[in-house]
């Protein structure tokens, strides 16, 4: 693969149970490249992000990390939950990574890598049970970071919180991203969140899952929270919005078509071609 792709991903499909999740999916995200992935609920985003950490394997096709990111050690995974371990404090958690890749535990870093998410050093020692939904998040993803990956993968770890608190971790994912150079793919439901935090925005479809659309993002980085009274991020929405109404419209077609085939017995051809997100070498 190519040194400018540190993600590249080759006519991968996903079935469970014989039921196709994804199909025929080809892109690559280039070294440094912030991405963020939208789509209507049973797309295969979260399966996608899964395979490219490693903890689900493809049932066709490929997926290639850059032969410079060494180890799976150097791809950080945020999930949905915070999943932090309750009977371990916030420091604890942190280090984790350290102790379960059997090394000795950088206690400067663990801190350095806390207050890098805004916790605070009073906060250390505390139980996840004594922390706000936030700050859990905060830790968790202080974890992912704590090893200094090379790829960071998100899948929608704001959702549960409120907007305020949302676009302060956002802003400072952004700030993250910036200083470390890390390669990031961040799935989400929210349109918003995704232009603001992104340089592109992937949308897609279901029927089995692939990408649709890939909207380039103008805005310079670092973003402030007014950029979103702009007309630029007006227009930006519009277009992921329509991205995601055809995508649904698709769908539908594909929902008819297959109801017709069933109650006629001829096969279902709803295939079409594959969609890139940047050129593949």
């Amino acid at each position: 693969m190519s040194d400018t792709f540190e993600i590249q991903i080759e006519n991968v499909s996903k079935n469970f149970d014989d039921q196709p999740i994804l199909g025929d999916v080809n892109f690559g995200i280039r070294k440094g490249e912030f991405l963020s992935i939208v789509g209507p609920s049973g797309c295969g985003k979260s399966t996608l992000l899964r395979m490219i950490a490693g903890l689900e394997q493809p049932t066709t096709g490929k997926i290639e990390i850059n032969r410079k990111v060494t180890s799976r050690q150097q791809i950080a995974f945020v999930f949905q939950e915070a999943n932090l371990l309750p009977w371990l404090n916030a420091f604890e958690n942190v280090a984790l990574p350290f102790r379960i890749t059997k090394q000795a535990v950088d206690t400067n870093l663990v801190a350095e890598t806390l207050e890098l998410v805004g916790i605070q050093e009073q906060d250390f020692r505390k139980l996840p049970k004594q922390l706000s939904g936030g700050m859990k998040m905060r830790v968790s993803i202080a974890r992912a970071l704590v090893l200094r990956p090379k790829i960071l993968l998100l899948d929608e770890p704001f959702a549960a919180l409120d907007d305020l608190l949302r676009t302060q971790l956002d802003q400072e994912l952004v700030k993250i991203w910036g200083r470390d150079k890390l390669t990031v793919l961040f799935v989400t439901h929210n349109i918003s969140e995704a232009i603001f935090i992104s340089q592109k925005v992937a949308v897609m479809q279901t029927g089995p899952g692939r990408i649709r659309q890939t909207i380039d993002i103008p805005f310079a980085i670092p973003r402030e929270n007014q950029i979103k009274t702009t007309t630029e991020f007006a227009k930006c929405f519009a277009t992921v919005s329509a991205a995601l109404e055809g995508s649904a419209r698709d769908l539908g077609k594909t929902d008819q078509a297959q109801a017709q085939n069933d109650d006629t017995g001829l096969p279902s051809n709803s295939g079409g071609a594959s969609n890139s997100i940047g050129e593949l070498p």
